[in-house]
């Protein structure tokens, strides 16, 4: 493995000196397709780029699908985040779990979150997820 990122911070290293863009891909995944409302949702991000990025999934914002657009769920006034930002080098990825509150209408969602690249932000969204009210005895 470190003569795999030997070369590709090679790799990066000649691209950047030649002008050419290094941000590549970040994927923001969920560990499944669907949940119930107040369950646990485990997020991963990977950096499929050859550059570091930088990132928090805290952060994250849940969305859910109205119509044709993606309208941003609020967030509840004790929900809070250490505001400080992660590094994620290529090739690596990071896990956050975050829990569905029990409230949520069922529909699909997905999180949408911010990445840095060397001071350029881009939006990343995850793959999106159906959720269900949690069934009544």
């Amino acid at each position: 493995m470190p003569r795999w990122n030997m070369f590709l911070g090679s790799v990066a290293l000649g691209l950047m000196a030649c002008g050419a863009p290094v941000v590549g891909n970040a994927v923001l995944k969920t560990d499944l397709d669907s949940y119930v409302a107040g369950s646990e949702v485990v997020l991963r991000l990977r950096n499929e780029s050859l550059q570091p990025l930088g990132y928090n999934l805290c952060y994250s914002t849940l969305q859910r699908h109205e119509g044709a657009a993606w309208e941003t769920v609020p967030i509840i006034d004790n929900e809070f985040c250490l505001a400080i930002q992660n590094r994620l080098n290529p090739g690596e990825e990071s896990t956050e779990r975050r829990i569905l509150r029990e409230s949520l209408e069922e529909g699909e969602y997905r999180y949408l979150i911010d990445v840095e690249w060397d001071g350029e932000r881009q939006e990343v969204t995850s793959t999106s997820f159906h959720v269900e009210r949690p069934s009544t005895l």
